[in-house]
C-alpha cells in the first residue's frame, strides 16, 4: 500500500477532458512507479479530501466525478 498527496486521477474517458480532481491523499494498490502514469479508479483503495474552504464543491462536484468513476 502507498500513500500519495495531491495526485491526479485519470478518470472515465468523457471525464477526463475536462475533469482531473486531485484528492488531497489517495492510497494506492501499488507504487507510482508501477503505474507509469495516474492512477486510475482501480489502483486506488481510498481517497481523502481534507479542507474547509471547498467543501461544497468537494461534496457535490467532486464526489460526483469520484462516483461516476466508481470510486467509492
Amino acid at each position: 500500500m502507498f500513500v500519495i498527496s495531491e495526485p491526479s486521477i485519470d478518470l472515465r474517458p468523457e471525464d477526463n477532458p475536462t475533469s482531473e480532481p486531485g484528492p488531497d491523499f489517495a492510497v494506492l494498490n501499488c507504487s507510482l512507479r508501477e503505474l507509469g502514469e495516474k492512477p486510475r479508479p482501480e489502483d486506488l483503495r481510498l481517497v481523502a479530501e481534507v479542507t474547509s474552504s471547498s467543501l461544497s464543491f468537494d461534496l457535490t462536484v467532486k464526489a460526483r466525478l469520484y462516483a461516476r468513476a466508481g470510486i467509492a
